[in-house]
């Protein structure tokens, strides 16, 4: 079952880090991205960026170049 709700946590530095998907790589494994700052607010709005940012420019993982459309294997 697909996790629900914000990736978003408080660490021991005081600082809030975010998690967002990436991309996928050829065997479909999901690729992380990570947002860190400040405040949460902070860090919601940069994550919601990020979210539209990768689902217009889906990227191949190994390559680091953008696809035109996903390979299903």
């Amino acid at each position: 079952m697909p996790r629900k709700g914000e990736n978003i946590y408080k660490r021991k530095d005081k600082r809030w880090e975010g998690r967002y998907i990436k991309g996928h790589d050829l065997s479909g494994k999901a690729r992380f991205g990570y947002v860190y700052g400040k405040t949460y607010l902070e860090v919601k709005k940069a994550l919601i960026e990020r979210k539209a940012d990768a689902k217009e420019t889906p990227l191949d993982i190994k390559s680091g170049e953008k696809r035109d459309h996903c390979t299903v294997l």
